[in-house]
């Protein structure tokens, strides 16, 4: 990794990376594809952890070894959020965000390989959606 070359630390390089994978296996592709992709910097990753190893950062290297590992499943589990909280004061916006989930998880089951515009909308919409809860001060953190 050039940071390697050149002395710096590259844990710093190596958290912006690990951080970026979610951007990589995005909620509107496909599982298989979020799998393929991943798989091509599964690479970044396992230097990742070999660089935090070797610094002696141990708690570090084994959440980044599981963040690689879970980040598809993170995808799904965010699709099943609990929107209890949610629908108390927000009612159609918990209604929403559901059928969103349910949406999106049967067009990424569907077999069909690649990132559809179905998919980008939904992805959007999901994304959209959030933002909309977040701006109520009780669910920032959303």
């Amino acid at each position: 990794m050039y940071s390697d070359k050149y002395s710096r630390s590259s844990l710093s390089a190596y958290a912006c990376a690990i951080n970026l994978l979610p951007c990589i296996a995005w909620l509107g592709l496909d599982v298989p594809d979020q799998h393929a992709l991943l798989a091509d910097v599964g690479g970044i990753i396992r230097s990742a952890v070999s660089a935090a190893v070797q610094s002696g950062e141990l708690e570090t290297a084994v959440e980044w070894a599981e963040q690689g590992r879970s980040i598809v499943w993170q995808n799904i589990l965010h699709l099943r959020t609990t929107v209890d909280d949610l629908r108390v004061n927000h009612p159609q916006l918990a209604d929403r965000l559901q059928e969103i989930a349910r949406r999106t998880e049967a067009s990424s089951s569907g077999g069909v390989r690649g990132a559809n515009i179905k998919s980008l909308q939904l992805a959007i919409e999901w994304d959209n959606t959030v933002e909309e809860i977040r701006v109520s001060p009780d669910l920032k953190d959303f």
